[in-house]
């Protein structure tokens, strides 16, 4: 830099600039499996300075489930409730604040554990770590012992700037269907409200996976869903999910609640209408709690109650037995054809959960090989006997 005044003497100053940053990294940990509501884990952290430059101090940030919670404070963190994500992420923090200077090419470590209570709404946990540059910010003064950070040696070259870790507690979380009952007169619109609900004991939110947990409802035979919830669309089955679309007709439909994470004791109801056909009988589908790719949910210990049937009942009806959608018997915008006839089982009831499929015949197939279906009727072939 040059300057000129007509009054003054314009002086020179030397100033050194240091071209880098400090590059803070944290030790990987292995995801965790098995460990039970009650119990104790150790969430060993280790500071790694890669960069050319020292850091003035050191920001710790601990994030982690609900599932989870810090066994001990510290006076130098203060703790929080954080907004989760839309996906479920990590809600209770810790901010842990030191003033050691972290040395370019070395790295530190607590001196005490940081460990993590198991709760007894754990199961799908999560716990995030990342390590900052101090910038000013002051420690907290909270109560408790003082957290600090010792040496520990050279720089580990195989950390991360986020550290993520899973912790999949050896837990379970029962969800229900929930089914209901209406009643009309063939052409009629009635309603029904299935649910999907959490009855603990630990709360549900899979974050480390894509199979949340959603509803599949079988639409019941003779009846077309015309109707369906914002949240719900229509179940492909060949390809295990839905396809985003409320199309009317289907045989069946998948519900996916946007908030995917169920608190124990929560319910989430959805709406469907349904037109009465004409000719249909009383008839019975189903609502299942399963996966969004209707897999197995592996962690209910309880499937008792994972279906549940939803009825139709239909006013003048030629019998007042009935017919199980044990499985889709329509295509295309028909609903379930009317004439495709079920028998009754355990399905409705939901006694066959544990399998997630109904043994219910269909009353063509049981008469035999005698019978052929055609254009909806049943013809019987019967062979005369030589003398």
């Amino acid at each position: 830099m040059k300057g000129t005044s007509s009054n003054g003497t314009v002086v020179s100053t030397p100033v050194q600039m240091t071209v880098g940053s400090a590059e803070l990294t944290v030790n990987k940990l292995a995801d965790r499996k098995g460990d039970k509501p009650g119990t104790t884990i150790g969430t060993p952290v280790i500071i790694s300075n890669t960069g050319i430059v020292p850091a003035d101090g050191v920001q710790l940030k601990v994030l982690t489930t609900r599932g989870l919670a810090y066994a001990d404070r510290f006076s130098n963190c203060a703790y929080s409730s954080v907004s989760p994500d839309p996906y479920g992420g990590p809600s209770e923090q810790a901010l842990c604040t030191f003033d050691t200077v972290v040395e370019p090419g070395k790295s530190y470590r607590l001196d005490q554990p940081l460990d993590l209570e198991v709760t007894h709404q754990a199961l799908h946990e999560f716990v995030r770590r990342e390590a900052l540059p101090l910038s000013g910010a002051e420690a907290p003064s909270g109560s408790g012992p003082k957290l600090s950070l010792v040496a520990a040696g050279a720089a580990d070259t195989s950390g991360t700037k986020i550290g993520r870790q899973y912790v999949l507690a050896d837990n379970s979380a029962d969800m229900a269907a929930g089914g209901d009952t209406a009643e009309g007169a063939p052409g009629d619109l009635v309603h029904v409200d299935l649910s999907l609900s959490n009855e603990g004991p630990a709360r549900m939110d899979n974050n480390y996976s894509d199979d949340q947990p959603a509803l599949l409802f079988t639409v019941p035979t003779g009846t077309r869903a015309v109707e369906i919830p914002r949240q719900c669309s229509v179940w492909i089955a060949d390809a295990q999910m839905g396809n985003g679309e409320q199309t009317p007709g289907a045989p069946q439909y998948v519900c996916n609640p946007l908030d995917t994470g169920f608190e124990v004791g929560d319910t989430r109801t959805f709406r469907f209408g349904l037109e009465i056909r004409d000719g249909a009988d009383t008839t019975t589908g189903t609502a299942k709690a399963t996966t969004a790719y209707d897999n197995t949910l592996e962690f209910d210990d309880n499937q008792a109650n994972n279906t549940a049937p939803v009825t139709v009942e239909v006013e003048d009806a030629d019998t007042a037995t009935a017919s199980a959608s044990a499985s889709p018997a329509g295509t295309g915008d028909n609903g379930n054809d009317v004439r495709s006839r079920t028998v009754a089982d355990a399905a409705v009831t939901g006694s066959l959960a544990s399998t997630g499929s109904s043994s219910a015949l269909p009353v063509a197939g049981a008469v035999g090989a005698g019978a052929l279906l055609i254009g909806g009727a049943l013809v019987f072939f019967v062979r005369r006997r030589k003398a």
